[in-house]
């Protein structure tokens, strides 16, 4: 897989750039502090943008806006086969 890590994004030049894309995906990385949103391009390649939040409810408002863009909110597990 192929990541591509868009660097130096706020929010809304993230939401710009991905909003025509028919699948956006985010995840919120708590013990991290930020909220990693995914845009995949194929199948071996995703556009990725890490966005780092103050507190609790800078977190809301991120979450808020990429609801109300149609990001679907994701949670990544690995499981053994």
């Amino acid at each position: 897989m192929k990541q591509r890590v868009l660097k130096r994004l706020t929010l809304q030049q993230a939401i710009e750039i991905f909003a025509s894309r028919k699948w956006n995906f985010f995840e919120v990385k708590a013990n991290e502090g930020f909220v990693r949103l995914e845009a995949p391009v194929g199948t071996g390649e995703v556009y990725v943008v890490e966005l780092p939040y103050r507190d609790q409810d800078d977190l809301r408002q991120m979450v808020a806006a990429m609801q109300e863009h149609g990001f679907l909110e994701q949670e990544v597990r690995i499981v053994p086969e």
